[in-house]
């Protein structure tokens, strides 16, 4: 509705969608969304922040692993999360898409990376390239601790399954309780509380990673039923 009130203003329109949401793991309809591009016009940038490396058939995001690659006109994203370095990286064919260089403060006055930096982020590029069994290795830890968590019976916030798993917690005592439990027995995970999290909820944030064996992934399984048998806090 937005789109077709502003058909025909001044100025570009863009509409920014990230691959994986971070809080709960859920993902973008992409594909809907450049469907609606085509009748509106925008101009789409992908936030991939969280999907860059994750997913997709050479690992560049929800944008590739949905068909629409060639869609988006902007491509963001960190060095951060599966590269495991700092900074990040911006790409598009707009023409003056290089102005943003002389025109946006944030990047203007920005320090520029140190070169182990850059060479850290480029080299676990050129890895994930090399090895993308590593993606089939995270895809099949996320699978196992999405369907151990269902098996305990604990309320996920996503259907979807993706490295970004959220168990939410009936309130704030309870999900501080069991974050400590877990704590003390081994099991680290984020702990997001509100108002900073959607709908205000109570989550314990768990990230996977394809450094996880499948004996981590049950044993962490094993450690979520427990702690919530002892009671130590309550899942909803």
């Amino acid at each position: 509705k937005r789109l077709s009130r502003s058909k025909g203003e001044e100025g570009g329109r863009l509409v920014v969608l990230e691959g994986i949401y971070s809080m709960i793991g859920d993902r973008a309809p992409v594909a809907d969304f450049v469907e609606v591009k085509k009748k509106h016009g925008f101009q789409l940038m992908m936030d991939e922040a969280h999907s860059f490396g994750v997913l997709g058939p050479n690992g560049r995001g929800l944008a590739e692993e949905a068909g629409v690659y060639e869609e988006a006109d902007f491509i963001v994203g960190t060095f951060s999360k599966s590269i495991g370095a700092i900074g990040g990286f911006g790409a598009g064919d707009h023409p003056l898409f290089d102005a943003t260089r002389y025109a946006s403060r944030q990047y203007m006055f920005t320090a520029s990376p140190s070169p182990a930096s850059v060479a850290t982020a480029i080299e676990a590029v050129r890895l994930l390239k090399r090895e993308p069994e590593r993606r089939e290795r995270l895809r099949e830890n996320s699978i196992r601790l999405f369907e151990g968590f269902k098996r305990l019976g604990l309320d996920l916030c996503c259907d979807e399954v993706s490295p970004v798993i959220a168990v939410e917690c009936s309130d704030e005592p309870s999900t501080l309780a069991m974050w400590n439990a877990l704590l003390n027995a081994g099991v680290y995970v984020n702990i997001a509380l509100p108002p900073g999290t959607p709908g205000n909820q109570c989550l314990l944030r768990c990230s996977v990673s394809a450094a996880h064996s499948f004996d981590d992934i049950d044993t962490i399984i094993e450690l979520f039923g427990k702690v919530v048998a002892a009671g130590h806090g309550k899942a909803v």
